[in-house]
């Protein structure tokens, strides 16, 4: 009767492996199909779309206005042409080669515009607070430090004092905002 037991307990194993190992083959499969069915384009290579704006080819690609320039790759999350222009004067990004840039922001997605196009520039890039405590664990710092300071406010403006940039306007602006200055510092708009 043991021997039996023992047996029908090999069967078992024997069968749930087998059982295992085509459920394994089949997930390979099918994901492999599926993988083929949703990329785009042929070969699987996404469709990629290229416009020229004052002389500078661009290209959108994983919904990025991509440019090279300067020996940089820039990206952008609106085309030039497309986005609001504001009236303001803004430094050069020269001025923030090899030096620390603070971030202080209401909002991610422009501070990930800012570290996307600048971490090729800056020594390091770092969130602070701007001249007073935030709340949060991080270093106060004033306008003596290169400081982008990002946040919500019912006026629309891109301004700059000492080293430190504002942009402000409203939450659905901010990344537009965000582009018109990067636009302005990176001489793509005058």
């Amino acid at each position: 009767m043991i021997r039996k037991l023992t047996e029908k307990k090999k069967d078992n194993s024997k069968r749930n492996q087998l059982f295992l190992a085509l459920f394994l083959i089949g997930i390979m499969i099918f994901g492999t199909v599926g993988y083929s069915f949703m990329s785009g384009g042929e070969n699987g290579e996404e469709e990629i779309e290229t416009k020229v704006y004052s002389g500078m080819k661009f290209t959108k690609y994983n919904n990025y206005w991509n440019l090279e320039k300067d020996g940089l790759s820039l990206a952008f999350s609106v085309f030039p042409s497309s986005n609001q222009t504001i009236n303001s004067q803004v430094k050069n990004y020269l001025v923030y080669d090899s030096e620390p840039l603070y971030i202080y922001s209401e909002d991610y997605s422009s501070t990930s515009e800012i570290y996307n196009n600048f971490n090729q520039i800056a020594q390091r890039i770092q969130l602070a607070c701007y001249e007073k405590d935030c709340g949060e664990n991080l270093p106060i710092k004033d306008c003596l430090s290169n400081f982008i300071i990002i946040k919500e406010s019912n006026i629309t403006n891109i301004s700059q004092q000492e080293n430190c940039v504002f942009i402000e306007g409203k939450s659905e602006e901010l990344l537009n905002l965000t582009d018109e200055f990067l636009f302005k510092t990176f001489k793509i708009k005058e």
